[in-house]
Formats: C-alpha cells, sequence, structure tokens
C-alpha cells in the first residue's frame, strides 16, 4: 500500500515529453542534476531514479550497483529508460555515447 502512494506522488511530480518519453522530474534536483526526494518519515532522501527502480522494478536501494539512463537525461525517471549496471558498465555506456571524454 505504502509503495503505491509512492508511485502515485512520483506520478503527480513527474511530466513526460511526448518525443522520446521521459518521465522528467519536476521537484528538486541534486547538484550532479539528478532528481532528488526525501518522503515523510524516510531518514535520508533518495535520487528519483532510484527510487523509480525501486517502485517498478524491485530493485535494493541499498546496492551499491548504479541505476543508468538510456535516454542520458538525468532527472528522466521513466523505469523503461533506466538499467542497472556497475560503475565500469556506466562508463563504458558514456564513451559509446560521446558523454564522456
Amino acid at each position: 500500500m505504502v509503495i503505491k502512494s509512492m508511485a502515485k506522488q512520483f506520478m503527480r511530480d513527474r511530466m513526460k515529453r511526448n518525443w522520446r518519453g521521459c518521465w522528467l522530474w519536476q521537484g528538486a534536483l541534486n547538484r550532479n542534476g539528478y532528481g532528488y526526494t526525501k518522503f515523510s518519515g524516510w531518514k535520508q532522501g533518495y535520487s528519483v531514479h532510484r527510487l523509480a527502480m525501486h517502485l517498478w522494478k524491485g530493485f535494493n536501494l541499498n546496492s551499491k550497483l548504479n541505476v543508468c539512463h538510456t535516454c542520458d537525461i538525468r532527472h528522466c525517471f521513466n523505469p523503461r529508460h533506466l538499467w542497472i549496471g556497475t560503475q565500469s558498465e556506466n562508463i563504458v555506456d558514456g564513451f559509446i555515447k560521446g558523454r564522456i571524454d
């Protein structure tokens, strides 16, 4: 029940960009441009894309793995645009896409 209400709050706070299908976070961003939020009663806040993977795909929020973007839009939290990978895999993805020199 709690997860459903959290997911509803997420959907209320997003905007869908039709041409790419991104769900763009309209709330706070961290200094790196990723969506960030803290739910009432939680001890800490989380990156929105990690929370999205937790809510929709069962990702463990305490995992050391990265939640990476296929769309390369940092404040996107569409689970269809996200994948789980290691730091090394994310760096290789950045090189391939020209995101990292």
